[in-house]
């Protein structure tokens, strides 16, 4: 008896094998996951932070983020991305916001567009909350061009062919085109890494009697058609081109005799049937209206499966999942969410293998799972358990009064890859973040979503448990120090990780500021020595205990010129100033850059 799951239930799906014969499938998956971007290190630069962008519909109070990737898993800035019928624009990280009190219900397809590159389409369910989707666009691939007059035959890469009539081509506004066709198409083998980079996550369809069923990939196609100046073409009314995919190798010697063939409606996140694809010699061949995704799968019986992904002992999300059958072919993924749950369809009676990758796809876990002949739910998995990058990482978030935030964010950053950790009424927060096998150090920021506040950015080293303090989510904090040194920045205030120290000397009149730090606290973070103790411009070198940055201290060589706006020489005056950016040798004669320093602290002692 056929399940009827929505297409959200749908998104991990397994392959399923016909008569005891295993089918490959290839899909990549991404489930909604918990709202994770990287905003900025210091106010002036919030743009990085993404715009919110509107609301679509209603019945969902949700905010969702996207963040766009290119196959070298490096930001893409500039991307289109379409969120239901709200359009927004990634920044320098790769990510975009759409802050939404009134998403429709059901099914929302995401898609992420941008010149050189194929586009990338993802369906999920509207739910409440903070979720998050990452894409990754494959670049464009120019198999041949045409000229629309005549048409002509385009050999895919990989295999395949797309042939074109005479005169079937019209442009974005349906009128006759006459002139040069570039397709940008390639075929995609079910069992190759670039099916499940290309492909929509969700294998569910309908057939044209409307039953539904879940699709397993024999191969696939993406074609695109564009005009010499690069804007898009499609074919007429009426009109129609021929595919021919390629029989895939484990068909090979008892292949069927036609396929259905479907295509991927964008409007809707799902697969329609719209006709049939016959066997002739090596290839499934069949006519199409239009150019999407488009393949010839077959259908199978499904059912539910479930489970949790933990890391000492604790939930992790943003995780992915991925699944194989027994012959190694891909057959899904998905992201944990922030509880760690991650859930799809399993066909019925084959072996699966499910792996678990790092945000740089290095497999930290693997497991064999099934057959499933029924709804299963899979106990919580362990996956930190052989030599995985991860941290528990705890912290609280305040406003400027010291109060915890409720409901604040605080937002992960390693390798441009990016995380989220959700505090609690209190504004305390606590959660596993599964980092690159290369990873040495994050960097964390509180966000306040309803204020749209974030704190500034501060470097943490990666270790199993890494308590990270306080992050004042605040305008104007009353005491700080924040440095940009060799292009990492750091920030620190006063709390358990950072004692500040700011002494005046009345018979020297010499202000001296010190942060204390580090695992033992014995560490200086930051140190300045100014000779003086009023408003103005200070040249400040000559001697080892001039400045110090991260215990490296100096070698006398180089003087930095220091901008004091406030100063004074009282218990509780405010140091108030700023270090010119440049160069300059630690005690050990090594070359560093300095740069964004800024500083407020406060006299809490004067040498008698």
């Amino acid at each position: 008896m056929r399940n009827n799951y929505s297409p959200f239930d749908q998104l991990m799906v397994l392959a399923s094998a016909l008569s005891g014969k295993g089918k490959n499938f290839a899909l990549l998956c991404i489930l909604c996951t918990p709202l994770i971007f990287m905003v900025s290190c210091r106010k002036e630069n919030e743009e990085n932070i993404p715009n919110p962008q509107g609301n679509n519909g209603a019945g969902i109070t949700a905010t969702y983020v996207v963040q766009v990737f290119d196959n070298q898993v490096q930001a893409l800035n500039g991307v289109k991305v379409q969120l239901g019928e709200t359009e927004g624009f990634t920044e320098a990280d790769g990510s975009v916001m759409f802050n939404g009190a009134n998403w429709s219900s059901g099914n929302l397809t995401v898609k992420a567009t941008k010149a050189g590159f194929f586009k990338r389409i993802q369906s999920m369910e509207s739910q409440s909350g903070i979720h998050m989707v990452r894409l990754v666009l494959q670049p464009e691939v120019l198999a041949g061009s045409i000229d629309a007059s005549t048409g002509g035959l385009v050999n895919l890469p990989q295999g395949g062919t797309v042939s074109f009539n005479a005169g079937s081509i019209v442009d974005f506004s349906g009128e006759p085109y006459q002139g040069l066709v570039n397709v940008f198409a390639q075929y995609l083998d079910p069992t190759s890494p670039l099916s499940s980079a290309h492909m929509p996550n969700t294998f569910y369809g309908k057939s044209l009697d409307g039953s539904d069923y879940f699709l397993e990939n024999h191969g696939a196609i993406i074609a695109e058609l564009r005009d010499g100046m690069g804007f898009p073409l499609q074919l007429a009314e009426n009109s129609t081109a021929t595919l021919s995919l390629p029989v895939g190798d484990f068909d090979q010697g008892s292949p069927l005799p036609a396929l259905p063939l479907y295509s991927f409606n964008e409007a809707q996140g799902i697969w329609l049937e719209e006709g049939l694809a016959a066997l002739s010699g090596d290839y499934y061949t069949g006519e199409v209206g239009h150019f999407s995704f488009w393949m010839c799968p077959y259908y199978y019986e499904h059912h539910y499966i479930s489970g949790s992904l933990a890391c000492a002992g604790t939930a992790l999300g943003s995780t992915e999942v991925s699944v194989y059958n027994q012959w190694g072919a891909f057959l899904g993924s998905v992201v944990s969410d922030n509880g760690g749950g991650f859930s799809g369809m399993a066909p019925e009676g084959i072996p699966l293998n499910m792996r678990v990758s790092d945000p740089c796809g290095t497999e930290v876990f693997t497991q064999n799972i099934g057959p499933f002949f029924e709804d299963t739910y899979l106990n919580a998995i362990e996956v930190c358990t052989n030599g995985a990058n991860y941290s528990t990482i705890s912290g609280n978030l305040e406003n400027c009064d010291g109060e915890g935030i409720s409901a604040s964010l605080c937002f992960i950053q390693s390798n441009g890859i990016l995380d989220v950790l959700t505090a609690n009424a209190a504004g305390e927060f606590q959660g596993n973040v599964l980092f690159c096998s290369s990873s040495v150090q994050f960097s964390a920021v509180g966000y306040n979503p309803l204020s749209n506040e974030s704190s500034v950015s501060q470097v943490f080293e990666i270790t199993p448990e890494q308590s990270i303090g306080t992050l004042s989510i605040c305008e104007n904090p009353e005491q700080y120090v924040q440095f940009t040194l060799d292009g990492t920045p750091y920030y620190f205030v006063p709390g358990e990780f950072a004692e500040f120290q700011a002494s005046y000397n009345p018979v020297q009149d010499r202000i001296y500021l010190g942060v204390i730090g580090g695992q033992f606290m014995n560490e200086t973070q930051f140190g300045l020595l100014i000779e003086g103790s009023v408003p103005g411009t200070y040249s400040v070198g000559g001697n080892p205990f001039a400045y110090s940055f991260l215990v490296q201290g100096t070698d006398g060589s180089v003087y930095l010129n220091v901008d004091i706006t406030e100063a004074g020489n009282s218990i509780g005056a405010m140091v108030e100033g700023s270090i010119e950016d440049g160069q300059f040798n630690d005690a050990g004669g090594i070359s560093h850059t300095l740069s964004n320093c800024s500083f407020r602290m406060a006299i809490n002692y004067i040498i008698e």
